[in-house]
């Protein structure tokens, strides 16, 4: 988890949680809550509290995020400081009331339960595992594996794809190259991320990356690659999130072939 140094935060006497800790809308029943970072769980969990909080103030640094959202969910930016036991001050010098402070700031990679032997290390911010070829496994350990590290992408499909390329891996179908050559493949990426823009911390993040790298995987683990009906469908929810945001997750689809999907209705019309 990770949440940020506000300054006045231990004066705060209401409700003070993380993402990782939510579980029901009903825990803020009828409170004001300021919910820091506006990423996908920020403003997912927004509106499944919005059923039982009075006001919710989606904070953060961001321009206005294009969204549908309920009239009692108000964009705000960032905060400045905590004033006292329930005011939070905002960097535009707005001031509101609020009963519960719910980080959704993101996280931090750490192995507590891993050997220091295992040469696991993360960057100073907690944002890069090193060392990981293919951002899957250890170069100096191969058989120390991490499937599912890659973020902002479709998780499910990319995930399978990492699982196979384990497999043939482990049963000696697709020999990994030599450490140095997969240390000199991770440096490669960085440099070219870097170069793009993309800050360090962001190592592990993919959005329209994904596609290129399934590819990879999928030639690494000897499999085909993932139907382009995956990549059309998961352009047009991420596209329906802003559009609709409140109903989108209620979408039913059917798949057609390999290049058309259909909404369930208009399959059964």
């Amino acid at each position: 988890m990770s949440i940020p140094d506000i300054r006045g935060l231990s004066l705060f006497k209401g409700l003070i949680s993380h993402s990782h800790n939510y579980r029901y809308p009903q825990t803020f029943r009828n409170k004001d809550v300021v919910i820091l970072g506006a990423g996908a769980s920020g403003w997912d969990i927004a509106l499944d509290m919005s059923t039982s909080a009075s006001n919710i103030y989606l904070s953060h640094e961001n321009s206005q995020l294009k969204l549908k959202l309920p009239g009692h969910i108000k964009q705000l930016p960032s905060i400045k400081e905590i004033i006292d036991s329930e005011t939070v001050l905002f960097r535009d010098g707005g001031i509101r009331r609020a009963d519960a402070l719910l980080f959704c700031t993101g996280y931090k990679y750490t192995f507590p339960f891993l050997s220091p032997s295992c040469e696991v290390t993360v960057d100073t911010k907690g944002k890069r595992i090193r060392s990981l070829y293919k951002h899957i496994f250890h170069t100096n350990f191969p058989s120390l594996v991490f499937i599912g590290i890659p973020a902002i992408v479709c998780p499910f499909p990319l995930i399978s794809l990492q699982s196979r390329a384990v497999t043939a891996v482990f049963g000696g179908k697709s020999p990994l190259p030599t450490r140095e050559l997969m240390e000199a493949d991770i440096e490669k990426e960085l440099l070219n991320r870097t170069a793009q823009g993309w800050p360090e911390r962001h190592a592990h993040r993919f959005a329209e990356k994904q596609w290129d790298y399934n590819a990879s995987i999928a030639e690494l683990a000897g499999c085909e690659n993932l139907s382009p009906v995956v990549r059309l469908l998961y352009e047009h929810s991420w596209r329906q999130r802003t559009f609709n945001t409140i109903g989108y997750r209620r979408e039913d689809f059917c798949l057609v072939d390999e290049n058309t999907w259909c909404h369930r209705s208009d399959k059964l019309d």
